[in-house]
């Protein structure tokens, strides 16, 4: 058990991808290390995940941000209250974004149904109100209150010429950047872990059900652990493929697809060489049917070597006996006779 304890994440990654025949290593620890290591191995490819999301995201603030201060009409914000000069209708065709301004005091119910409709289809989209903003991302519906923007970047009341020179000024970019950054780390965060906790289940069931089929007694967390350590070279080629589309936009088709089949054959490669290690302690690995062949053969073995030694302790036996009958007849035929009369 020592030597488990300095294995390290990166070695376990190369275990994990180069040599199948150490998986036995791993089902003899407990399931929290590998559910350690997966949680490791997600943390660092969000962390890059993020950082790619983070440059890709200040790119279009960037862009969007120069919209407002070259173009935009002037606005002021004070109380929760947003009053732009005059009404706005604009659309990005390289974004699919669209953007709606009316400030209007006392906007119906039916006008602002309108307005939402108008956006929907874009899929970057904002509607500004006097007291709220309704925006779509991805096919993805939001409303909320300006106070909320206004409290989490620390503003209260401004104008435009102020906005722009006390908060959105290049000494603040660093801020806005790690704020971007952790929103952008957290939800890649949950949506990778709840992606990769679903696929090692489905694997897992996969790897228990072959250990079945190849007579293996394998217990479900062994399995799981085992799943883990499968998907590290698709968990690994899923993060390169997601950073080189997100910069170029090369897409591989069944990619999905793909991802799992390269799991599933780590899986079997695994169980494939338990197998073959059974003989040699394989942990909680148990053979059914050879073991009992094994132990009647060693008891056939012992009966027929007790035999052989009884067969020769009869026969000593049998000869000592018979020199023993021999020395009486032999004494009886030396004995002197007595005298006639």
């Amino acid at each position: 058990m020592e030597e488990e304890k300095k294995i390290g994440f990166f070695k376990r990654v190369k275990i994990s991808i180069f040599n199948l025949e150490d998986y036995k290593i791993f089902i003899k620890e407990k399931f929290s290390k590998a559910l350690k290591y997966l949680l490791l191995l997600i943390v660092i490819g969000t962390i890059v995940l993020a950082i790619v999301s983070t440059i890709n995201l200040k790119k279009e603030i960037t862009k969007a941000l120069s919209y407002f201060k070259e173009e935009f009409p002037d606005f002021s914000y004070s109380d929760g209250k947003l009053n732009v000069a005059e009404k706005v209708k604009a659309y990005d065709e390289e974004y699919d974004a669209k953007l709606i301004v009316d400030t209007s005091d006392n906007i119906s119910e039916d006008l602002y149904n309108q307005y939402k409709k108008e956006v929907k289809d874009g899929y970057y989209s904002v509607v500004l109100l006097k007291d709220k903003v309704f925006y779509v991302v991805g096919g993805l519906e939001y409303e909320t209150s300006y106070t909320n923007f206004a409290t989490t970047f620390g503003l209260s009341n401004f104008t435009k010429q102020e906005l722009f020179e006390n908060h959105l000024n290049d000494s603040q970019m660093p801020k806005i950047t790690t704020i971007i950054w952790i929103y952008a780390f957290i939800t890649l965060f949950v949506a990778n872990f709840l992606t990769v906790i679903e696929d090692t289940i489905i694997v897992a069931v996969f790897g228990w059900l072959t250990a079945k089929i190849c007579k293996i007694s394998l217990k479900f967390a062994s399995a799981a652990s085992l799943a883990i350590y499968s998907l590290t070279l698709s968990i690994i080629l899923s993060t390169i493929y997601t950073v080189i589309y997100s910069f170029t936009n090369f897409e591989i088709k069944y990619f999905s697809l793909m991802y799992m089949i390269i799991a599933y054959i780590y899986m079997i490669a695994s169980v494939m060489m338990l197998k073959v290690d059974i003989n040699k302690g394989a942990g909680e690995l148990i053979p059914i049917k050879e073991e009992p062949k094994k132990k009647e053969k060693e008891e056939l073995l012992e009966d027929v070597e007790d035999k052989k030694e009884k067969d020769e302790k009869e026969k000593k036996d049998d000869k000592k006996s018979k020199d023993k009958e021999e020395k009486e007849e032999t004494n009886i035929d030396t004995e002197p006779k007595g005298s006639e009369i």
